[in-house]
């Protein structure tokens, strides 16, 4: 989803619409996880040099609480044969926080339902 929102498409403008008033609590390897996705387009020749810095400069400066990995690990692990590592890291922080799950991806949101409260972006 934050790749859709820093990328500007049409559904990462709806996602940025839904959470413009709430406060972003994320795993500490988000800004890893979305740099990597667009470092990919850049050598990929999708995205140009200076969109790559203007994602960079977004990252560098969004306002969201990066909340460290190791206190999550227990329940990464107990949810390891449901979910990927780095996805089991957002429903174990959801979990933890008692926040809301949002994401664009169906089967992460199908798989977290009755684990987390979740809201799909479409």
């Amino acid at each position: 989803m934050a790749v859709d929102m820093l990328g500007e498409s049409a559904r990462g403008l709806v996602a940025a619409a839904m959470i413009a008033n709430e406060r972003l609590i994320v795993p500490a390897h988000f800004d890893a996880e979305v740099y990597a996705a667009f470092r990919r387009l850049f050598r990929r020749k999708l995205v140009a040099r200076s969109r790559l810095d203007f994602i960079t400069s977004r990252l560098i400066g969004l306002a969201a609480e990066r909340v460290a990995l190791p206190p999550l690990l227990p329940e990464v692990h107990r949810l390891a044969d449901r979910f990927s590592a780095a996805d089991a890291f957002y429903v174990a922080l959801a979990r933890a926080r008692g926040i809301e799950l949002v994401t664009a991806d169906a089967a992460l949101a199908h798989a977290a339902s009755g684990l987390a409260d979740v809201q799909l972006v479409r």
